[in-house]
């Protein structure tokens, strides 16, 4: 996705998932995992977290609000300064960084390197393998990686999208990648099942990979947002469902999206 289209996507992008109710119910997902992380860190020292394509802030302020060192990045100029707008009263760091030149970021190490989702699908798979290879130097001994991240199979949009008599578009993740619409505009998408970000990403060999649960089992993809705001309880059911079932990790296979966390070896 380049740059400019970032920028066009950064006007609605709230608007139309981070304040909606799907977007809303999936990111709480992530965050109770994720704050389960950030409270296990015995000593007083505040986590010092690297968040790869940050949108508009809204992780980077959930992390800030924890105590954590945030230094938060994004392709984007405009969704950069949307989220320094949202977050003017914190001490977020905001970079621009463009994934496929990863090897020019320098920093101090990082004890969590974070990217919500589905921002690493927006790259290609030999641009993936090169992040993994980049990556290890910029972590803490002992640092984890977090990525939340859409699979090549999801099993609402397929049962939506056949129920609509759609073939090509029930399966549309299994293809090499996607034309996908992001807040108007045409982004190509690619999407990986966890076997094959897990080969990608540790080509090098140097992590573990520690966990994978389900991110939107039950909870639909954004783009149902107008049938559920009609049934907000109905959506509660569901997003209970999903917090009963995220400790079954064969459910991320067919998930909207799924986190996947890795330690450094």
């Amino acid at each position: 996705m380049a740059m400019a289209d970032f920028d066009v996507a950064a006007i609605g992008y709230d608007e139309e998932f981070t304040k909606t109710s799907i977007g809303i119910a999936q990111r709480q997902q992530v965050w109770t995992y994720v704050y389960e992380l950030i409270a296990q860190r015995a000593d007083d020292m505040p986590l010092r977290v690297l968040e790869l394509n940050c949108g508009t802030g809204e992780d980077a302020r959930f992390f800030a609000s924890k105590g954590c060192q945030v230094v938060a990045t994004d392709v984007s100029e405009k969704m950069l300064e949307v989220a320094q707008f949202k977050n003017s009263q914190t001490a977020i760091s905001f970079e621009v960084l463009d994934l496929n030149e990863i090897q020019n970021l320098q920093s101090e190490p990082f004890d969590l390197i974070f990217s919500n989702f589905g921002g690493l699908n927006c790259i290609a798979p030999e641009a993936m393998e090169k992040l993994g290879v980049e990556l290890p130097r910029l972590f803490n001994p002992k640092g984890h990686f977090i990525a939340v991240v859409m699979p090549s199979f999801c099993l609402w949009e397929s049962v939506y999208y056949l129920a609509k008599l759609s073939l090509f578009t029930a399966f549309r993740r299994r293809k090499k990648y996607v034309i996908a619409n992001v807040s108007g505009q045409q982004v190509k998408t690619y999407y990986y099942s966890p076997h094959v970000f897990d080969r990608l990403i540790n080509q090098g060999g140097r992590f573990f990979r520690e966990k994978l649960k389900p991110i939107g089992l039950s909870v639909p993809p954004s783009y149902l947002e107008n049938y559920f705001q009609k049934y907000p309880k109905i959506l509660q059911n569901l997003s209970d469902v999903d917090n009963r079932m995220a400790k079954y990790g064969w459910q991320a296979f067919v998930s909207d999206h799924y986190l996947i966390q890795y330690v450094l070896k």
